[in-house]
């Protein structure tokens, strides 16, 4: 059961390090996915800074002349180029953040605010690369120790749970011997049998034997015997 459960450790610190030495590879997979979701923002956003200027607005009068129509279809327009304002505008900084981070550190700046259509589309199409440089390395360390960690956490709780079921078992064995003892203790035997509780043998009754000097006839002998 030892060696079962030192090989069950091992393999988890093995998966972990395999696991996690792969986010260095997945933070570069996700900014390249940022770079193409900003040249399609920019340019939605140009052509509508361009159309604006045409007709002598600027940004946010373009945007207001959409909150302010009564028909939903252009306010919901707007609410639309606004949306893609600020996510142009998020994923620009996450993208200099993630720049300027430290390999080691790049995963944390995505974990700490990611997009959910890019992590998405960056998991779903993931291809898995091998950890030779020091980010990677560092990061299969880290997985090392938390799947040792996670594994010794998982045996530890399994051997809680089993002690206490044993435990459990052996409390309702006990009790159940108690009330058993108890039953014993408190039933009375009675001091008497029952009128009729028991069958009595009839008490037989021997013939007297003779007078001295005087003899009873064979027979006499024979019933004795016989009732013997």
């Amino acid at each position: 059961m030892l060696f079962i459960g030192r090989m069950l450790t091992m393999a988890m610190a093995i998966l972990g390090g395999i696991f996690f030495s792969q986010a260095p590879e997945f933070s570069q997979q996700y900014r390249q996915r940022i770079g193409g979701a900003l040249d399609e923002l920019r340019a939605v956003i140009t052509r509508f800074d361009s159309e604006a200027t045409r007709n002598g607005l600027d940004r946010e009068g373009a945007l207001g002349l959409y909150s302010g129509s009564p028909q939903p279809f252009l306010r919901s327009q707007g609410d639309s180029m606004r949306s893609s304002f600020r996510r142009y505008e998020t994923l620009e900084q996450q993208s200099r953040e993630i720049a300027d981070a430290s390999p080691l550190a790049k995963p944390f700046v995505i974990l700490r605010n990611p997009d959910p259509d890019i992590i998405t589309s960056a998991w779903s199409d993931f291809s898995p690369g091998i950890p030779v440089t020091t980010a990677g390395l560092a990061w299969a360390g880290i997985g090392v120790v938390a799947g040792w960690l996670a594994a010794a956490l998982f045996g530890t709780a399994s051997l809680r749970a089993t002690r206490s079921r044993r435990r459990s078992g052996s409390a309702e064995q006990e009790s159940g011997h108690n009330r058993r003892r108890k039953v014993l203790r408190n039933e009375k035997i009675p001091e008497h049998p029952p009128e009729g509780g028991y069958d009595e043998e009839p008490q037989r009754v021997l013939p007297a034997p003779p007078p001295p000097g005087k003899h009873f006839p064979l027979q006499h002998y024979k019933d004795r015997q016989r009732t013997i």
